[in-house]
């Protein structure tokens, strides 16, 4: 597909309590049709982005050719307006607790990065020497010494490796020198009046095929063929 190709809008598939006028979601539509076997839509994003294909969007199952392994599955909290939101019983960036407690998350393919409350993701990002919080970047030399991102989903633990979610760019000065972006950011506010703790973008999602069953109102993780070790 061209990058340079244009937008023509959003493809909302969440569920009937955010369907404006009361349409009926599209994988709810396509299921009572008989034209999938399951109301389920299910992600592979290649972490690669010279890679032409890009990643792949399945409806009506999985595609057991994307991941390995078994599928981790998280139900969603309910609410009033149901999103695809989870909770997470702990989220470490080595000895480093970001979630004390527990936390939810919000897992959506339309946001870039990992994002959580500036408060918990601060510390870990005041860790690293070099990190500059003007240009979200660190020196690409310090990236061996990061620590793993470890998501506890259930008692299960779902890694992200420095290599997966630190990546090399030339940066914006004049002097063309190669920087670092961080996949990871944090964002301001009253964590009370959020209406969730943390954000799971693609930066984690490049990297684990994900399934959203509608039916069962749960989201299933299992590691991309693509994984980097």
């Amino acid at each position: 597909m061209p990058k340079n190709l244009a937008n023509d809008g959003i493809f909302g598939l969440g569920f009937y309590s955010f369907s404006n006028g009361n349409m009926t979601p599209v994988v709810f539509n396509l299921w009572h049709q008989r034209l999938i076997d399951q109301p389920i839509v299910s992600f592979w994003l290649d972490p690669n982005p010279e890679h032409s294909r890009g990643g792949e969007i399945f409806f009506g199952g999985v595609d057991s050719q994307l991941f390995e392994g078994e599928i981790i599955y998280a139900n969603v909290i309910k609410q009033q307006k149901q999103q695809w939101e989870i909770q997470l019983n702990g989220i470490k960036a080595g000895p480093l607790n970001l979630c004390n407690g527990g936390c939810k998350a919000l897992i959506d393919s339309g946001t870039t990065n990992i994002l959580g409350p500036y408060s918990d993701v601060g510390r870990f990002l005041w860790s690293i020497p070099s990190y500059n919080r003007r240009e979200g970047t660190i020196n690409c030399s310090y990236r061996s010494f990061l620590p793993d991102l470890t998501f506890i989903v259930g008692d299960k633990a779902l890694i992200l490796t420095a290599a997966q979610y630190v990546h090399s760019r030339i940066g914006s000065s004049n002097n063309n020198s190669v920087v670092c972006d961080l996949g990871i950011d944090g964002y301001y506010g009253s964590v009370e009046n959020d209406d969730f703790g943390w954000i799971l973008g693609d930066a984690f999602l490049s990297h684990y095929y994900t399934t959203f069953d509608l039916g069962k109102r749960r989201i299933g993780f299992a590691k991309s063929v693509f994984y980097l070790k």
